[in-house]
């Protein structure tokens, strides 16, 4: 699938200018920029000449906390030491 994607050209906000490149594979289009596109990033920036296999520390995502609940995670297993309780303990083998 090729397609004509608009680039700015130069780095200036003032900078207007703009050039079409022809561009195939699938892209995939990431919203608000990245951490090294400075001035660009923002929510109105686009940024699709990333192939899907792109891989970089570039982007990242909000973390998202959630609260644990019953249904979803296992009951936490009680903290026990010494041997599983099946196992016998022989007392002439402990260490003194």
């Amino acid at each position: 699938m090729t397609k004509l994607v608009k680039f700015a050209v130069g780095n200036r906000k003032e900078s207007r200018l703009s050039s079409w490149r022809a561009v195939s594979g699938l892209r995939v289009p990431a919203r608000g920029g990245n951490a090294n596109n400075g001035g660009n990033a923002g929510l109105e920036y686009l940024n699709v000449n990333n192939g899907v296999s792109t891989s970089n520390a570039n982007y990242g995502s909000p973390l998202n906390f959630m609260a644990r609940s019953s249904l979803s995670a296992p009951a936490p297993s009680k903290n026990r030491t010494g041997p599983h309780p099946k196992v016998k303990d022989n007392d002439d083998r402990k260490c003194r």
